[in-house]
């Protein structure tokens, strides 16, 4: 099980989010990060450092992507997935997501089939804290 960070500005989204996340099976800890509060700060301490971001695009992608090459430059092995705000992204969103590190975007509308699909492909061969994924 991971521990997931949600990134995102969006109130009400983060919170559909958390229950797609908690709903799917793969996480057992689920923080909320507002990305303006975040942006001021920008400190994150070990014991906050979770295994898995899910960012939400939607409102500011540009602010979410660059906070997330920031994370990937500090922490290279963390798993970063974005929420696309349609449901067919168009390429300049996934060639800006690619470049900041996201390995996995999900579409519009969220469920928690597209986060468990989602999960096992972008961590498909990685253990986080060096324990063995098993999905479901």
């Amino acid at each position: 099980m991971w521990k997931a960070a949600i990134v995102g500005s969006e109130e009400n989204k983060i919170g559909h989010i958390r229950a797609c996340l908690e709903q799917s099976g793969l996480v057992d800890s689920v923080v909320e990060w507002n990305l303006r509060k975040l942006q001021e700060s920008q400190k994150l301490h070990n014991g906050q450092a979770p295994d898995v971001v899910v960012l939400n695009l939607e409102g500011n992608p540009e602010s979410a992507l660059a906070f997330a090459a920031d994370l990937r430059k500090a922490n290279p092995a963390l798993r970063i997935l974005a929420c696309s705000p349609e449901s067919q992204p168009d390429s300049k969103l996934l060639q800006a997501a690619m470049r900041s590190g996201v390995q996995e975007i999900l579409a519009a509308p969220l469920s928690t089939s597209a986060v468990q699909a989602g999960s096992i492909d972008a961590f498909s061969g990685w253990t986080p804290h060096g324990r063995p994924h098993r999905p479901g």
